[in-house]
């Protein structure tokens, strides 16, 4: 393993070990040691161009991009990705307008190949300005605060990255989705200067219509009336309807069914869409089924303290509703 280790490590990226060959000489009492080697052809890498290296390891930081060594191939296939992972590297990094492009050297008379990357990263893309248009129900403030995107200030310059605002969209939708805006669409521009070297990034929403909550109904409770539930499920009528809330009251109004022992009970709602979806029904089903009771408590393991004392501590005893908290808070 310490010699691959240390051929890789030279750029021998096809070379083989092994196994061992062990022969012994018994008038000696030796064994001998033979490991096999193929070394293959020796693979350099050179990084040639105009870009910054901007650390002191910048070039381990370029090799790690590439995808040579961990494939163990120097194939096209695999040289080009290669190259197209520097490219995304460089965009991350604010060179929106990289290119690289890569140069083979094969030198079978020396074992040797040359792969040298050629990189004109260009100038970082300092973002100046973001603008939202389209948003008419929801201020331009309050999805602000949403995206992590910055801006270039008067001390501090920040460039434009594709993965940050590619994550600040999805923020954006399922903002707009938690608003009830189910219909919302966004996209995303950025618009340079003649030069390139600046920019500023123009979010475009399409809000569509706000859904509401309208009505929210219960079926199937017996145990538990229709306020009670409605107060457990968090939900309230007249709000944007989000798809997330309306499931997690599916938990809630079952964790509430659990406290009572009914360890069966199943849950579920369907919305009922009106006026071209502005207004939601919320229809949760509930099939509460029999509640179940704690049985017999059996201790085990308990070698030196006796069953009173732990028993004593728990929260729940025979008779009781089958209670899921109950039963982790006695654990704990």
């Amino acid at each position: 393993d310490k010699l691959n280790q240390l051929y890789q490590k030279r750029g021998y990226i096809q070379a083989t070990m092994g196994p061992p060959e062990l022969s012994y000489e018994g008038k000696k009492q030796e064994v001998s040691i033979t490991i096999p080697i193929e070394a293959g052809v020796q693979v350099k890498v050179h990084f040639k161009g105009n870009f910054e290296k901007q650390t002191f390891f910048w070039k381990r930081t370029l090799e790690q991009q590439l995808l040579i060594k961990e494939e163990r191939s120097i194939d096209t296939h695999i040289l080009e990705e290669s190259r197209e992972r520097l490219v995304q590297y460089f965009k991350n990094q604010g060179y929106l307008f990289a290119r690289v492009t890569y140069v083979r050297q094969d030198q079978p008379e020396k074992g040797l190949v040359n792969i040298t990357f050629e990189i004109d990263s260009g100038h970082p893309v300092l973002l100046m300005s973001i603008r939202f248009e389209g948003n008419e129900k929801i201020s331009t403030q309050e999805i602000r605060k949403v995206i992590q995107t910055p801006t270039t200030g008067i001390l501090i310059p920040h460039v434009v990255q594709e993965k940050t605002i590619q994550a600040d969209m999805k923020a954006l939708q399922a903002y707009y989705q938690g608003h009830g805006f189910l219909q919302s669409r966004l996209k995303s521009t950025v618009d340079f200067n003649p030069e390139k070297d600046r920019a500023r990034l123009v979010f475009q929403i399409e809000e569509g219509a706000q859904t509401l909550i309208d009505q929210i109904e219960f079926e199937g409770n017996i145990t538990f009336s229709d306020a009670e539930l409605l107060t457990v499920s968090g939900l309230k009528t007249h709000i944007p309807y989000d798809i997330a809330r309306a499931r997690e009251a599916e938990f809630r109004i079952l964790s509430h069914y659990s406290k009572k022992g009914y360890a069966y009970a199943q849950v579920s709602h369907t919305p009922e869409f009106e006026d071209e979806k502005q207004k939601v029904t919320l229809h949760y089903l509930i099939t509460e089924d029999q509640p179940a009771f704690v049985g017999k408590i059996f201790l085990q393991g308990n070698t030196f303290t006796e069953d009173h004392v732990i028993l004593r501590e728990l929260l729940i005893h025979p008779n009781d509703p089958y209670d899921e908290e109950k039963i982790r808070l006695s654990e704990q």
